[in-house]
């Protein structure tokens, strides 16, 4: 697949990864927008003291090769010109 294949299949609710990433069990996931997210003093957002609800936008994010997530994704332009993307779910 290519990468605008890629983010239909993000967008369908699929896991993906690329054949070319370096290191094995990285995938990416898109995570859709929530709306009016409820802010409690022990969150993060609460912690720099933010107080009103708020809508949390769609963002990807990856399994990184240690086991993380990272939110927030942005591919490289080897990531975006790539033709070999998979779907893993």
């Amino acid at each position: 697949m290519n990468f605008g294949q890629a983010l239909e299949a993000l967008k369908s609710g699929k896991r993906v990864t690329r054949k070319g990433w370096n290191r094995k069990g990285m995938w990416l996931m898109l995570v859709k927008s929530s709306s009016h997210e409820t802010i409690s003093e022990t969150s993060a957002y609460g912690a720099v003291g933010l107080t009103c609800d708020v809508t949390i936008n769609a963002h990807i994010d990856i399994m990184t090769a240690t086991g993380s997530m990272q939110p927030g994704w942005i591919p490289a332009q080897a990531d975006i010109l790539a033709e070999d993307w998979e779907k893993i779910s």
